[in-house]
């Protein structure tokens, strides 16, 4: 699943309302983990998933390639209360 917000809606909470639904999918799913990954660089987006209880495992070193730069990602993870 991948998630994104347009520009336009940012601090709206529209990130907040999507993954708060994204979660509550996967744990009536019965999914007990929940993944991602987040350019280490993109402070709003690693504060939101903190917000919702995404804690960072470890980083992945040059992982992307953007404009010609290689990146770091963190990996993320949330464990459900099933």
């Amino acid at each position: 699943m991948a998630l994104g917000v347009l520009r336009a809606y940012w601090s709206q909470r529209v990130a907040s309302r999507m993954l708060r639904e994204a979660i509550a999918w996967a744990t009536g799913a019965g999914i007990k983990r929940l993944e991602l990954t987040v350019h280490t660089v993109n402070a709003r987006a690693v504060a939101l998933y903190q917000r919702h209880g995404f804690e960072i495992e470890g980083t992945r070193r040059s992982s992307l390639r953007v404009d010609g730069v290689y990146t770091d990602e963190y990996l993320m993870s949330l464990l459900t209360d099933i």
